[in-house]
């Protein structure tokens, strides 16, 4: 799933019966607007979970301390967070 059938699904699912009378921009900008507000690359250099460009070297993190991190940081003790890989290939 690209960057915008991966928004067209939220917007589908979530944006329509959520929030009546938004657009489906205005949707997105609060989405972008509460993701940056939470501080997650921050919150997972912290514990020493950083990105690392896959082209010079492999780094490997297990799935559930990234989780727990994200966890953490959203408040969401009760609801798991989902978390899934996408290929982008855009990039190269």
């Amino acid at each position: 799933m690209g960057n915008n059938d991966f928004w067209e699904y939220q917007w589908a699912k979530h944006g329509r019966c959520l929030f009546p009378g938004f657009t489906q921009i205005a949707y997105l900008r609060e989405a972008m607007n509460a993701f940056e507000s939470l501080h997650l690359f921050e919150a997972l250099q912290i514990v020493n979970l950083v990105p690392v460009d896959h082209r010079l070297r492999h780094r490997y993190y297990y799935r559930q301390d990234l989780i727990q991190v994200v966890g953490d940081r959203i408040g969401f003790h009760q609801i798991q967070p989902e978390l899934a890989h996408v290929d982008d290939d855009s990039s190269s």
